[in-house]
């Protein structure tokens, strides 16, 4: 039967985003912001505007896709056209190099690009504000939350985040999931060319060798040259570990938060996070949601998270869930 279950998971996970809904028309989100490093940076998102026949939107959904991902991702289509349904905009956000722009790339930590973009022009009037992160943008929103998230933010979701960067990273280099890290680097080296030239014409050149990078075979060598040497850290075990969430930092979380898991995902491999999921029982403002069937970003097409809501998408489910939490006295 686990066999059976671990089976169904890696064909759920192969098939993320299929089915989903077309994204609606869009505006670009072209705005500027300075990276204390890096120094000035191109902000990117794809803003889509909910029907204006009742005033103006009633507030800003934010997305942050995944590792090799982008802010068009078939995986968050479901999201835009359920904050739309709401009545809410949203603002699909493209981590800095995701989409071959700038001099710089992200790592799994980077709250930066979320912090300006609440606080870029566009975003700064919506009075209520919404993050949902998946997977690796997961992790990110998690993090922004425990650093302290802007005031008018009102609730944050991950959907299948890796709490621990060392684990997934031993869990994507299995030799049984060579497909998904194929694929993973094939995306992050294609990105990653364009924003090193980049850097190299401006005169602001990355410290990382190209010819090395596009060799690299394992999400562990991914991060020994292009995340180590960028943002200074010791080694790849000090990012993983300086960055990872854990029990204690994820109780610094003082907005409504929802997690949602596949339980056997094969990606994220919630039993080596088991240690971190019992959070509800502190009394804080975490929920925490294991799915028995689904994949990594992938469920079926009805679920149930438990939230009080009557069976429906997991967009349906988890923003009704972020809705139910927001209002709950903590």
């Amino acid at each position: 039967m686990k066999a059976l279950k671990a089976i169904s998971a890696h064909i759920y996970t192969c098939t993320s985003g299929w089915g989903t809904p077309p994204f609606p028309s869009r505006e670009e989100l072209r705005e500027r912001f300075v990276d204390p490093e890096r120094g000035e940076l191109p902000l990117r998102a794809h803003l889509y505007r909910a029907p204006r026949s009742n005033g103006s939107a009633r507030g800003l959904l934010v997305l942050v896709h995944g590792l090799s991902s982008q802010p068009d991702s078939p995986y968050l289509a479901p999201f835009v056209a359920q904050g739309l349904a709401e009545g809410w905009d949203v603002a699909s956000l493209a981590l800095r190099g995701s989409i071959g722009e700038g001099v710089d790339h992200y790592h799994g930590g980077l709250t930066g690009d979320l912090h300006a973009l609440l606080a870029s022009a566009p975003c700064a009037s919506y009075p209520d504000v919404r993050v949902i992160g998946c997977s690796l943008g997961g992790h990110i929103t998690l993090r922004y939350a425990c650093e302290g998230a802007d005031p008018r933010v009102s609730a944050v979701a991950a959907i299948c985040p890796p709490l621990d960067l060392s684990v997934t990273q031993r869990q994507l280099d299995r030799p049984l999931n060579r497909v998904y890290r194929a694929h993973l680097l094939s995306d992050l080296k294609r990105a990653y060319r364009v924003i090193w030239e980049n850097a190299a014409r401006e005169g602001r050149p990355l410290p990382s060798k190209l010819s090395e990078v596009r060799a690299c075979r394992s999400i562990y060598d991914w991060d020994r040259l292009v995340v180590v040497p960028r943002f200074g850290f010791a080694s790849v075990e000090a990012y993983h570990r300086e960055m990872s969430l854990t029990l204690d930092s994820l109780q610094k979380i003082n907005v409504p938060c929802l997690m949602v898991f596949a339980r056997h995902d094969p990606i994220i491999s919630l039993p080596q996070l088991s240690s971190l999921l019992p959070l509800q029982s502190l009394g804080g403002p975490v929920e925490v949601k294991v799915l028995e069937r689904g994949g990594h970003l992938s469920f079926p097409r009805v679920v149930d998270l438990g939230v009080g809501l009557e069976a429906s998408s997991l967009a349906g489910q988890v923003w009704g869930g972020m809705g139910l939490f927001k209002d709950a006295p903590f």
